[in-house]
């Protein structure tokens, strides 16, 4: 973290300074503390407060744990965010994963949106049931593509999970 008075950034030429902290500073996210005269507004949050994500800024007098314990959250709130972007890349490698591992399996995926009663069919999908690509359908479209022996027990079996009585984990022919 960076911890700054208003007073170590230099009159002129402001704009300089902006233009080089800005980005080696706010652009790689470092977490900075800048300790600001009480009632005055400051012209350095001013410039660069709509830009900085990790900016913490203390009217002084501040007591010394008060500046401590901004600087310690600066911190932690940086570490979070990396860990964040980490468990964010991993879930997109993840779902890449997965999408390659569905389209080598031609499984048909769909995703039903229950106050809506439709279904978003995914890309092998609308073939399994007949239908074109891209195709989209609400709940009784689905019912009637599926065998009229396998209708009564999706239904059950689905209208059970919807009220969470069970996962679904259903097979049925279409």
């Amino acid at each position: 973290a960076l911890l700054m008075t208003e007073e170590a950034v230099p009159p002129a030429p402001f704009e300089e300074f902006v233009r080089i902290v800005d980005p080696a500073i706010f652009g790689l996210g470092l977490p900075v503390v800048i300790l600001t005269r009480a009632g005055v507004r400051s012209r350095v949050v001013t410039a660069l407060g709509g830009r900085a994500q990790n900016l913490t800024v203390l009217e002084r007098p501040a007591p010394i744990n008060s500046i401590i314990s901004a600087v310690k959250a600066a911190v932690r709130v940086k570490a979070r965010q990396r860990e964040l972007a980490r468990q964010m890349e991993r879930v997109k490698d993840l779902q890449q994963q997965l999408s390659n591992a569905m389209a080598a399996s031609e499984l048909g995926t769909f995703h039903f949106t229950v106050p809506l009663r439709k279904i978003s069919l995914g890309a092998h999908a609308p073939a399994h049931f007949g239908l074109p690509a891209g195709s989209q359908i609400d709940l009784d479209q689905f019912y009637a593509l599926l065998h009229p022996d396998d209708r009564a027990a999706t239904r059950q079996t689905l209208e059970a999970c919807l009220f969470g009585e069970e996962k679904y984990a259903l097979e049925f022919r279409t």
